[in-house]
């Protein structure tokens, strides 16, 4: 993690830096969601990562803004200069804008590949296709080779009446 790192630190104040109790704390122990171990007199000791120069510290309150309802908060109080709600949404609509021509411009590019290998389709059933002709050709030939000849042995082997009646 860039400018934070691990902190080993007692339940007591693990509880004070996650804004919770230490009943929370100690079940979040139980359930293992916490990373813990012993110290030498037997007292757990919860590790928590550092947060990085300038984030905002876990467990922050909010406060409301003026003319909002109680439980609406929105700003940390110890950051004044956060950015207000409107201008996430600019940054996801325009995140969103970007999205959606990223994927019109990969929709135009389907299509035109589409239309090629479509294209492309067409003209290997063309050849396929004349070369077919030419094979049903060639077998229709051979076939009328073949019963040219059977007729010819047939009419050689076929026997001769005598001129004589016996």
């Amino acid at each position: 993690m860039v400018g934070g790192g691990d902190d080993w630190c007692s339940v007591s104040e693990a509880a004070r830096r996650l804004g919770i109790t230490r009943a929370s704390v100690r079940g979040r122990i139980k359930r293992g969601t916490l990373p813990t171990m012993t110290d030498n007199h037997g007292n757990p000791l919860v590790r928590l990562q550092t947060p990085p120069p300038g984030a905002a510290p876990p467990g922050a309150h909010l406060e409301n803004p003026p003319g909002a309802a109680p439980g609406d908060a929105t700003t940390p109080h110890h950051a004044p200069d956060a950015m207000p709600m409107s201008a996430h949404t600019q940054v996801l609509e325009t995140l969103h804008a970007v999205h959606l021509e990223a994927m019109a411009a990969l929709r135009a590019d389907h299509a035109a590949d589409r239309q090629r290998h479509e294209a492309e389709l067409v003209r290997q059933e063309a050849r396929h296709l004349a070369e077919l002709t030419r094979l049903e050709r060639a077998y229709q030939s051979a076939a009328d080779a073949l019963m040219a000849k059977v007729s010819a042995i047939m009419v050689a082997s076929r026997p001769r009446r005598s001129w004589w009646r016996w």
